[in-house]
């Protein structure tokens, strides 16, 4: 039995461990400090972020009083049901037009669970009723809060917003309104990479080179994909390493270096126990080459194309390539070798 409770607790702890801090010395783009002066959008913009977060710690302790479902959704943490902190505020902009810290907001069918949880941390909706044609929404206690959120969301990219919603106006990121001269690197791959725990920006940053090496860019079009950065060369794909459950991933389908290349795969087996062998063995119930047992076709005449054989440390082993070859948590130092036999395997130059 699914435990949305649970996994509304995880998603709320997720977005909240992602925001990244702006830092006392961002130097913000010129275009969106209006009237202030970089230092108070700085403290302004922390200040938000620092809402966001305790609003996001509420929603741990009881996310279905803020209206998280209880049936009927996705599992997976950063589903779209998930975002309704973000959604709420992006909908109040969108719906709004910003005037003196305070935004003019269109009728607009709001959520009646989380107007009222805001309220309680400050913000106020006057003049709201179910038939009210507009309202005013503001936080009095620091009207420059409202007024760089509001900045915050005219910085956004929408063209990358479909495929990056968790990346764009819901990560809350300080990026987007960075000054770009400051960026060595796209912002959404910077916003990615902030949200990310430490091992996995390591890897993001290393891999970044050496995509630009091989003549890969991020895919604006579609910046993420399995929640990893998407860098594409035409309609080839690079390696992708993101997050999955909780845990950092990367997969790769191996078939041609156990032969050319055997003792770089005895070295890599040893540094990432548990990933080759039986473990991938039975085939993925989504694989349409699969038998009605869920296992391997054993004659040549019925052979599902997805299977991988290969020899190991002397051994026969046999796997479904959906399901293989899964690697959890690697450091930047294994990874590096998968990415040396992703790069031969694939013949990537």
């Amino acid at each position: 039995m699914i435990n949305f409770e649970e996994i509304a607790r995880q998603s709320a702890k997720l977005r909240r461990e992602s925001i990244a801090l702006i830092p006392d010395n961002c130097k913000i783009n010129t275009q969106y400090l209006g009237s202030m002066t970089n230092d108070e959008f700085v403290a302004a913009f922390r200040e938000m972020q620092q809402l966001i977060i305790n609003i996001y710690a509420d929603v741990e302790r009881a996310p279905f009083d803020w209206g998280y479902p209880k049936k009927n959704n996705t599992e997976e943490l950063y589903g779209v049901a998930y975002n309704r902190i973000s959604d709420f505020f992006k909908n109040m902009i969108s719906n709004g037009t910003y005037s003196d810290g305070r935004l003019l907001v269109k009728k607009h069918k709001l959520s009646e669970e989380i107007l009222n949880k805001l309220m309680r941390f400050g913000f106020r909706f006057d003049g709201y009723t179910k038939k009210a044609d507009s309202f005013t929404f503001s936080y009095p206690q620091n009207p420059l809060v409202l007024e760089t959120m509001w900045k915050y969301a005219e910085a956004q990219d929408p063209t990358t917003y479909i495929w990056a919603q968790h990346a764009t106006f819901a990560s809350f990121s300080y990026r987007w309104v960075e000054c770009p001269d400051e960026q060595k690197h796209e912002p959404i791959f910077l916003v990615k990479t902030d949200m990310s725990p430490i091992g996995l920006q390591e890897i993001q940053y290393w891999l970044y080179d050496k995509a630009k090496e091989y003549g890969y860019t991020i895919n604006m079009k579609k910046p993420f994909d399995k929640n990893a950065i998407n860098y594409t060369k035409g309609s080839k794909q690079f390696i992708l390493v993101g997050i999955k459950n909780g845990d950092v991933f990367t997969k790769v389908i191996f078939r041609k270096v156990f032969e050319t290349h055997p003792e770089k795969l005895a070295v890599l087996a040893t540094k990432c126990p548990g990933v080759f062998g039986e473990s991938g063995a039975n085939c993925d119930i989504n694989c349409g080459g699969r038998n009605e047992d869920h296992t391997f076709a054993r004659t040549k005449e019925n052979q599902c194309s997805m299977r991988i054989c290969y020899t190991i440390d002397g051994n026969d082993y046999e796997n479904c390539a959906y399901k293989s070859f899964w690697f959890f948590n690697p450091t930047l130092d294994s990874f590096k070798d998968i990415f040396e036999l992703f790069v031969i395997e694939n013949k990537i130059k």
